[in-house]
């Protein structure tokens, strides 16, 4: 099952198909008679980089620090409100970069002016013979097909492959990551079918105009300098602009080429945050040269020859693995997503929502794009612009890893262009915030890497653990791939974190022990009802800090680094001092993604990550390749097959299995490249030590003749 369909066209944003190439993104409704395609554009953030780090902070935290030794947390909370929040409080958010418009008519309406908004149309495709649109994940091509009754009788039409007098519309819709544009290509079954008008809708516009005859453009200001553009050619018909609408009539086929460029675009720009000295219309006006000249490119090549490059590349990556959960039944694969969606223990669904959410993750990450993805992906509507979304710094890290284990470990590339961002602003931050050396970030980052505190949710915003996540990232990519250029090349990154909190934490029993203090991740109810979260190390705290150094030590002994190195013998040295961590002592908490409801577009990439993990995952510890077996498979996946996941050591697996029992599994390792030899198999409370032979092992030789 490697396709979406429906019988209808989408209802609401969770149904529209989602198209990415890693910079551009776009949610495809496959409406008959007035397509909307909702745009996103990885820069199209709410404003410019400003450093917000209060610098009232550092002076404060001695006094913090004494408040909540007394246990005087309300007051600390107060200086805390009042000196470490930003200045503006928030960061930039995620923001749309408009819609599409394309009103389709017939020969009927002909001469008609306007868009159907202003002018109620005579044929609006209302009363369809046929309708499908259809998803396939493989390809990524959103296709729309849809049968009418010609108001024209066939033989003055010269029909073709018509029934009567019905013609059958057709649409498909890609984002290439080689002409880096949106692709939508239209045509009928007869011949001088095709009539459109379409449009930008954009309600943050300022200018909006037409280039030659076959071109319009939209700019908007209100943020990040935008422009959103579509270029037309066609064979046979009309093509021209009327007022800031693109017309084609009678034609026998059109291809629509659609971009959207920012000021982020230019290097310049983005390197200095856009603080520069051009005005905002100006830069507006840049994006659009650029967009047409991505535009005349795309448009000069042919149709059939950038479709077949297109797929050749994504299924590409979209193959690198193969998944399925075995019995799924024949006669489901017929029923339509949205009928799919109400089985709430078909096999069928989960297989599609996997394939699905990995569909998601490489449409998020496609080398076209130079930031990472968001918590959604690519794609963001209006009602989730009003939320402020943001990266969560924590998330990101389960992201990459999600990457990392599903074959997508070489687009890394974008998640590591942001944490230097982040290394170079936190240096500022952990300075001009705390007083301390090293680099530090709270929980919640931009596009520019902002690393100062967001908001003032005590139990989120002034969170210094953003790096800490960026570091067991940065270790964990390096243990999937074993590319000891890039570990040699980012460990600074590692390095500036720990550091920071080699000087932040706190000693006592007489430099004995290292404390964090104060910590945000404990709360407590206070007698007015209040919700407090301020006070000393908990925990979860410890662990994170623990991950940390032991990532600094080990990222170091990979690196052939001595043991009586300063750097090593001052991280051993702060991981003696931690408290111990208990596991009783975590709190144990739900994961959002075990609950995501039978919808395609809910915490996709959570749902990934958790299934993938939930039948094999790994780590490096002791020399070896530590291998999990179906240790925590979900409900609905009690059988499947599993072929190309990416374990840590370079190492790669085939796995099936029935009933929740461990079937087959071969690891092994591709020709040529570095990789462990030695690995330990757990599987059902057991364990079992092994290696591979000339790049392979049949796990089933290892593990008793009983299992």
């Amino acid at each position: 099952m490697n396709s979406i369909w429906y019988n209808e066209s989408a209802e609401n944003w969770n149904e529209a198909f989602p198209l990415g190439n890693g910079r551009l993104g776009a949610m495809i409704y496959g409406k008959a008679g007035h397509e909307i395609i909702e745009l996103n554009e990885e820069s199209v953030w709410s404003k410019i980089y400003a450093d917000r780090n209060n610098k009232n902070a550092k002076a404060s935290l001695k006094k913090i620090r004494e408040l909540v030794n007394l246990n005087r947390i309300s007051e600390a909370q107060e200086v805390v409100l009042e000196n470490f929040t930003s200045v503006p409080e928030e960061q930039a958010y995620y923001k749309c970069a408009g819609k599409i418009h394309i009103d389709f008519y017939d020969e009927e309406s002909f001469g008609l002016n306007g868009t159907s908004s202003g002018i109620e149309r005579k044929n609006q495709f209302k009363n369809l013979n046929f309708y499908k649109r259809e998803l396939n994940l493989k390809s990524a091509i959103a296709e729309t097909s849809f049968s009418v009754e010609s108001v024209v009788p066939s033989t003055n039409d010269l029909s073709k492959n018509t029934i009567g007098s019905s013609i059958t519309y057709y649409r498909e819709a890609f984002i290439s990551s080689q002409e880096d544009v949106l692709v939508l290509h239209i045509w009928a079954s007869t011949p001088k079918s095709i009539y459109l008008r379409a449009s930008i809708e954009d309600e943050n516009s300022i200018r909006k105009f037409s280039l030659g005859e076959d071109t319009i453009a939209s700019e908007s200001i209100s943020s990040i300098p935008y422009s959103t553009m579509i270029n037309a050619s066609t064979y046979n018909g009309r093509i021209y602009t009327t007022g800031s609408s693109l017309v084609i009539e009678q034609a026998d086929e059109v291809t629509l080429f659609i971009d959207v460029e920012s000021a982020f675009g230019k290097k310049s720009y983005a390197k200095k945050g856009g603080n520069v000295k051009k005005n905002l219309k100006a830069l507006a006006a840049k994006a659009s040269e650029r967009a047409l000249k991505k535009l005349c490119f795309a448009s000069c090549g042919q149709y059939d020859k950038i479709r077949t490059a297109h797929i050749n590349d994504f299924s590409a990556d979209f193959n690198s693995v193969s998944f399925s959960l075995g019995n799924s039944q024949d006669e489901e694969r017929k029923i339509s997503a949205k009928d799919l969606m109400t089985k709430k223990e078909s096999k069928s669904f989960n297989e599609l929502k996997w394939k699905f959410s990995r569909y998601m993750l490489i449409s998020s990450i496609k080398k076209s794009g130079k930031l990472p993805p968001l918590k959604n992906g690519l794609w963001l509507n209006k009602n989730n612009e009003l939320k402020k979304v943001r990266y969560d710094l924590e998330s990101q890290s389960l992201f990459l890893n999600c990457a990392d284990s599903c074959g997508l470990k070489n687009y890394a590339s974008s998640f590591f262009t942001l944490e230097k961002k982040l290394n170079l602003n936190g240096k500022k931050s952990a300075s001009e915030i705390y007083g301390k050396n090293g680099s530090v970030s709270h929980n919640s980052s931009d596009l520019w890497g902002d690393t100062s505190p967001c908001g003032t949710d005590m139990s989120f915003s002034y969170k210094p653990f953003g790096l800490i996540y960026n570091a067991a990232s940065i270790l964990s990519h390096y243990e999937y791939s074993l590319d000891k250029k890039f570990l040699k090349k980012n460990y600074h990154l590692i390095k500036n974190a720990a550091d920071f909190f080699c000087n932040y934490l706190v000693s006592q029993n007489e430099n004995k022990n290292k404390v964090l203090v104060p910590s945000f991740s404990s709360g407590y109810t206070t007698s007015d009802g209040t919700t407090v979260y301020l006070g000393e190390e908990t925990p979860e705290d410890t662990m994170l800090l623990t991950e940390l150094f032991k990532c600094a030590v080990t990222a170091n002994e990979y690196l052939g680094v001595p043991e009586n190195n300063d750097d090593v013998v001052k991280y051993k040295d702060m991981l003696k001092k931690l408290k111990p961590v208990q596991q009783d002592k975590l709190n144990s908490k739900k994961d959002d993604f075990e609950n995501t409801g039978n919808v395609l577009m809910e915490n996709n990439f959570e749902f990934l990550l958790n299934i993938t993990s939930g039948i094999i995952c790994s780590k490096i510890a002791n020399g070896r390749v530590e291998i999990h077996l179906l240790e925590n498979l979900p409900e609905g996946f009690e059988s499947g097959k599993f072929d190309g996941a990416s374990l840590k050591g370079n190492l790669f697996a085939d796995i099936s299995w029935e009933n929740k029992k461990f079937k087959t599994c071969r690891l092994y390792a591709k020709p040529g490249m570095k990789f462990f030899e030695e690995v330990k198999i757990f599987y059902e409370g057991k364990s079992y030590n092994s290696r591979l032979t000339n790049g392979s092992l049949d796990v089933l030789n290892v593990l008793p003749t009983t299992i």
